[in-house]
């Protein structure tokens, strides 16, 4: 039996949805109110009036008020299992648990959960205590597994794997999804007791957890299992407590890459014994995943301890020195040498280089001093970990070992690069026409008249295919995946003040943005979808839509983009001489470079400020954002800056202010990019180069090169927070008009807020900031959203729409129930003929019913056909600054 709890703690009753889904075709729905701070214990089998329900099936609870929930399931002679309600926002598309046990006493069960509206592919792989893939124990490993929207799965780990033999095998298992998509949980059971406990993951490492119980006496044992997913080596402390909050012991230890190590308390801190309550404390250097269980040494209780985020001034250890290894992260090249030390280890100390002492030719040596020399070519397996040990005490560093490789040869000066995956082919814009102008000598960059670029595409057999002249400099191209699905490249015309897109495959471009000023620097904005541009004094928001113009829709019914006019330039930071841009998905930050000024700032978006965080950098230009592979938010993130006066690119860890410089030395680049794993050039981080020739003639040779570096880094990090939108600082002058995002399930009602912002007060009289009358048409999903036009109270206003005008102000709706499309008309307006203004806020809500066996996206846009219109108190007319459009994502 399966029971179900759930709380409201606000202040106002909550209307609960509970669906339950896969126990039929359809999901079964309920209705349910809770009190303000009330709760309400359900059995799940009775509330929905099901004898039995399948194993996948899961409870989904929706609201507008804030819920928590909880779920106890208890098995006939067995233990009682507990799982937390998940937060049904948190799309996930990676899921490690520490701690995975089958074919001896224990049992192991694996559920996922696709709650999206899309299908997936699911990945499961099985790892071994040091990170290697089971291979001669199981059928096959890892596992593709898809699954559908809504759709789950619940399966024992020996049967999913095929898992074979009489010995018992531990370790620990990854599951990614081809989308941010899924969540799920890890059962373990003793089968012989039917003790079981429920393992959920979390969605990123920590670097300090703690675990808020402690039972090591009366028949009782607490273990512990600390997983290193990540590509660098982190050193870990354990300290554990008694009940009064006295230290009992410490233990310090390397995991290395791809590690996990599983122990009793009492084997690494023997003090841990015989305690009946108290916690341990795990702090680590990069943040690992960590789950503990509690249990009977005769197996008949089993239980999870979750791991719980601890404030940082919490370090009851204070007073007991930490091991280090200075540095933890050095770049080589093959060849070289590094020294390393290490801190608070008190002994004799042995190096060890990837767990052998003193290291060997294939992965470098290190002499008993600590100095490090690279090995003649980089190891097969990167980073090369660098060891202190002194007796059962440990620390660690790592090495990236790396070689500069051509990839493509002979071409013209290079101003940037851009890879697309979708074509496999390395995209270089070049100058055609020098002139007069010298490589080198254009910092950043003042446009130069006359100057022709080519756009050349160079494929897996070095084929250079020309694709389009640009009469313009192009200082930064990127790729972009439209609403066709196709991909496109993204790049900046630095005289003409435009940005183009421009499709690789015809050579056709057109203009997605104009009235630019030197615009020399572009990225992606992995938080808004919007586009980034560096022009000479701000930073310059431009919406996603004017990049998708034109383009058809890649799903069936999708409307898309507005036609007309495309939506104004949004001023995003009030920062010039910016030189390079990346944001950073982990933290939303922007990374500024300011060449002029020699340094690189970031840039808050909730709070406007902006704060130097690297200064003295010889003219910093173009940027790449990488993340290191398997690490968690915010150390994931790493920062390439290329120094072009230094003729380097730099490595900055911004989480910890780290530098590694340079990254790559001696080589006069401009522009930088990632070149995925999967593509013709195998993972490296490229860019391009010009070398004199030799004779020093003064001739240039110019090329794209890359540092491999296999498995290190991603295009993005694993589980990226979902943020919260918040205003930028620096507002367009206004007015605005935008509809709000809903969610809601098939057979519910959505509700999507309208909010209105008056112009900028500019103290003249009338004018857009003193907003009398507003006229707007919204066009709607109506094979998804069904609107209920009836008046039950006869106001004159149908009872699905909530008007929040101020008094004196009234609100028309216009609707046509026989229209073949869903188009709704609101007219908004002072019957007094005074010379009221509307004030910023929510101007009205209005609800929709979901259609049953409705998934996807509905969509809610301002109708195109006629645009969003206002009078002031003059009787002016004047048009929108900004338009935002809105939608209902539908989930099961």
């Amino acid at each position: 039996t399966t029971e179900l709890n759930l709380a409201n703690t606000g202040g106002e009753a909550a209307q609960v949805q509970l669906s339950l889904v896969g126990a039929g075709e359809e999901p079964i729905l309920r209705e349910l109110e809770l009190p303000a701070m009330g709760a309400a214990r359900l059995e799940v089998g009775e509330y929905f009036g099901q004898a039995e329900v399948p194993a996948g099936a899961f409870v989904l609870a929706t609201s507008g008020e804030d819920l928590i929930g909880f779920e106890l399931v208890r098995v006939e002679g067995g233990d009682v299992q507990g799982l937390n309600a998940r937060n049904a926002a948190e799309f996930l598309n990676a899921l490690y648990f520490p701690q995975v046990s089958v074919l001896g006493q224990f049992e192991a069960r694996l559920g996922l959960v696709n709650h999206s509206s899309q299908a997936v592919i699911v990945q499961v792989t099985a790892h071994g205590p040091d990170g290697q893939l089971f291979v001669q124990e199981v059928r096959a490993n890892p596992v593709a597994v898809s699954l559908a929207p809504g759709q789950s799965l619940n399966e024992d780990l020996v049967e999913l794997f095929g898992f074979q033999g009489e010995e018992p095998l531990e370790g620990w298992l990854e599951v990614t999804s081809t989308s941010a998509a899924i969540n799920g949980y890890l059962e373990l059971r003793v089968p012989g007791t039917g003790a079981a406990a429920n393992l959920t993951p979390v969605s990123q490492g920590s670097n300090r957890a703690v675990f808020s119980h402690l039972a090591t006496s009366l028949g009782f044992f607490t273990g512990m299992a600390l997983l290193n997913s990540g590509t660098l080596p982190a050193d870990v402390r354990v300290v554990v407590q008694s009940v009064s909050g006295q230290v009992l012991g410490t233990f310090d230890a390397v995991l290395q890459p791809g590690q996990r190590i599983s122990r009793m308390l009492t084997d690494i801190v023997p003090e841990a014994g015989g305690q009946a309550g108290g916690l341990f404390l795990v702090r680590s250097s990069l943040p690992i995943f960590a789950s503990a269980l509690f249990g009977t040494e005769g197996g008949s209780v089993l239980s999870n301890i979750p791991a719980q985020r601890t404030p940082g001034d919490f370090e009851p250890d204070a007073g007991i020195p930490v091991p280090q290894v200075v540095p933890r992260l050095a770049i080589l090249q093959t060849g070289r040498s590094q020294e390393f030390r290490v801190e608070q280890l008190p002994g004799t100390v042995q190096w060890l280089v990837n767990g052998v002492p003193g290291g060997d030719d294939t992965v470098g040596t290190i002499t008993p001093a600590g100095v490090y020399t690279a090995p003649a070519e980089p190891p097969a397996q990167l980073p090369v970990v660098i060891t202190a040990v002194a007796g059962p005490q440990s620390a660690g560093g790592s090495v990236d070992v790396i070689s500069l490789q051509d990839l493509v040869s002979g071409l013209g000066f290079v101003q940037s690069l851009a890879f697309l995956g979708s074509l496999q082919r390395l995209y270089t814009a070049e100058l055609g026409a020098l002139g007069g102008f010298a490589a080198g000598t254009n910092t950043r960059r003042k446009p130069l008249q006359g100057l022709v670029s080519t756009i050349f595409g160079t494929g897996e057999d070095g084929e250079r295919v020309p694709v389009v002249d640009v009469s313009d400099e192009v200082p930064k191209m990127i790729p972009f995946r439209g609403r066709d699905g196709q991909e496109y490249l993204l790049a900046a015309g630095l005289s003409t003040g435009q940005v183009l897109r421009i499709d690789p495959r015809s050579g056709d471009s057109r203009v997605v943005a104009t009235g630019l000023v030197e615009p020399g620097a572009l990225v992606l904005d992995p938080v808004t979808g919007n586009l980034l541009v560096a022009e000479a004094e701000q930073v310059t928001s431009i919406p996603r839509r004017n990049l998708e113009s034109d383009l058809t829709p890649a799903v069936v019914g999708e409307d898309g983009p507005p036609a007309g006019p495309k939506p104004s330039l949004v001023a995003l930071a009030p920062i010039g001489g910016v030189t390079g841009i990346v944001v950073d998905a982990c933290t939303g930050k922007l990374f500024l470079a300011q060449g002029s000024r020699s340094r690189l700032v970031d840039f808050e978006r909730d709070s406007g400020e902006s704060d130097p965080i690297l200064e003295g950098l010889a003219s910093p230009g173009q940027m790449a954002g990488l993340y290191r592979a398997g690490v968690s938010c915010p150390d994931s993130f790493q920062l390439l800056i290329v120094e072009e006066e230094a003729d380097q690119v730099t490595l900055l860890v911004p989480s910890t202010g780290n530098v590694v410089s340079p990254w790559i030395p001696d080589v006069d680049v401009d522009d930088i990019t990632l070149l995925p794993e999967d593509s013709p050039f195998e993972g490296r981080v490229a860019f391009d180069q010009t070398t004199e020739d030799d004779a020093g003639g003064g001739q240039m040779t110019n090329s794209v090169a890359g540092v491999p570096l296999p498995g290190l880094y991603d295009e993005s990090p694993i589980n990226p927070p979902q943020m919260e939108i918040v205003p930028f600082s620096v507002q367009p002058p206004g007015p605005d008009l935008a509809a709000n995002g809903s969610t809601a399930s098939p057979g519910a009602s959505a509700s999507v807020n309208v909010f209105y912002r008056p112009g900028d007060e500019d103290g003249l009289p009338a004018g857009p900031d003193e907003t009398n009358i507003l006229l707007f048409t919204i066009d709607y999903d109506e094979t998804r959203l069904r609107f209920d036009p009836r008046d039950s109270n006869n106001d004159g206003l149908p009872d699905a729409v909530v008007p929040n005008t101020p008094g004196g102000f009234e609100v028309f709706v216009a609707f046509d129930a026989n229209a073949r499309e869903g188009e709704l008309g609101f007219f908004v307006f002072d019957p007094s003929g005074s010379a009221a203004t509307l004030p910023e806020g929510n101007l009205l809500t209005v609800s929709f019913r979901v259609l049953a066996g409705s998934v996807g996206t509905a969509d809610l846009e301002f109708s195109p056909a006629l645009p969003p219109q206002g009078a002031d108190s003059a009787g002016e007319r004047f048009s929108f600054d900004e338009v935002a459009d809105g939608s209902v994502s539908i989930a099961p």
